[in-house]
């Protein structure tokens, strides 16, 4: 998962993709939680 996560996605699929993993509103907060998980 963390392939496609350094890939060059939109904006727009990217927030749409995050939501659907961890909710998360920005590809910041996800990679934190992911850290932090």
């Amino acid at each position: 998962a963390q392939g496609y996560l350094l890939k060059p996605f939109n904006r727009p699929q990217l927030l749409e993709r995050f939501r659907t993993l961890k909710s998360a509103p920005d590809s910041a907060s996800l990679s934190n939680s992911r850290k932090s998980a």
